[in-house]
C-alpha cells in the first residue's frame, strides 16, 4: 500500500515537474520570439524611412509660377518720341549725364516772358520712358492760363493704344484745376498748379 502512494506520489511530481519545464519552454520561446518581431518592424521601418528620405521634392507646376507683366514703363513711348515732337517744335534738347537716379532728357525753350520745359525721365533702360513732365512758368503779370495750347501737345504724344482727341480735351476742360487727373489707355495724366505762375503736367503709368 505504502509503494503504491510513493509512486503515486513520485508520478505526481514528475507530471508537475514535466507541466514546469512545458510552461517554461513556451514562454521562453515567446520571449524569444517578441525581439524577432521587433527587429522586423524596425527594419521595415528603417527601409520606409530610407525611401522617404530618398524622395525627389516635388516640383513647382510651371502654372503657379506668378507671371509679373506689369511695367513701370509707358508702353510703345521712346525718348526719341519726346524730344524729337519737342525739337520739331523749336524746343532744344539735352540729355543728363547717367546717374544712380536714371536717365533725362531735358527739352526746353523760352519765348517772351514764358518758359517751357518738358523732361521725361526712366530710372533703369534708356529705351523707355516712365514719367514725362511737362512745366510751364510765366513772369507777372502773364496769366499761366494762355499756355493750354503747349500742355495740350504734350499730352498728344503717341504710345500704345494712346487717344490724343481725348487727352487734349481733357486737358482744356481741366487747365484751371489742381490735382486733377485721368487715366486714358493705361497712361494717368495730372494737372498740377505749384503757383499762380507754374503749371506742369505729369504722364505716368496708371499701373
Amino acid at each position: 500500500m505504502k509503494t503504491k502512494i510513493k509512486k503515486n506520489r513520485m508520478l505526481l511530481f514528475i507530471g508537475a515537474l514535466a507541466v514546469v519545464l512545458i510552461i517554461y519552454m513556451v514562454l521562453d520561446n515567446s520571449e524569444n520570439k517578441i525581439p524577432v518581431k521587433n527587429k522586423t518592424q524596425t527594419a521595415k521601418r528603417s527601409k520606409v524611412a530610407a525611401k522617404k528620405g530618398k524622395t525627389k521634392p516635388k516640383e513647382k507646376k510651371s502654372g503657379s509660377v506668378v507671371n509679373n507683366t506689369t511695367s513701370k514703363y509707358i508702353a510703345g513711348l521712346l525718348p526719341a518720341d519726346v524730344y524729337g515732337n519737342m525739337n520739331s517744335r523749336g524746343f532744344k534738347t539735352k540729355k543728363l549725364p547717367e546717374t544712380s537716379l536714371g536717365h533725362t532728357w531735358i527739352s526746353e525753350m523760352s519765348q517772351a516772358d514764358f518758359d517751357y520745359e518738358v523732361i521725361a525721365w526712366s530710372e533703369d533702360d534708356d529705351q523707355k520712358v516712365q514719367t514725362i513732365k511737362a512745366i510751364a512758368t510765366c513772369e507777372s503779370p502773364n496769366n499761366i492760363s494762355t499756355t493750354v495750347q503747349f500742355f495740350q501737345m504734350v499730352s498728344t504724344l503717341p504710345y500704345d493704344n494712346s487717344q490724343p482727341q481725348r487727352a487734349a480735351k481733357w486737358v482744356f476742360d481741366n487747365f484751371d484745376r489742381n490735382d486733377a487727373s485721368i487715366t486714358i489707355s493705361g497712361v494717368k495724366f495730372t494737372l498740377i498748379a505749384k503757383s499762380n505762375n507754374e503749371k506742369m503736367l505729369l504722364m505716368e503709368n496708371a499701373n
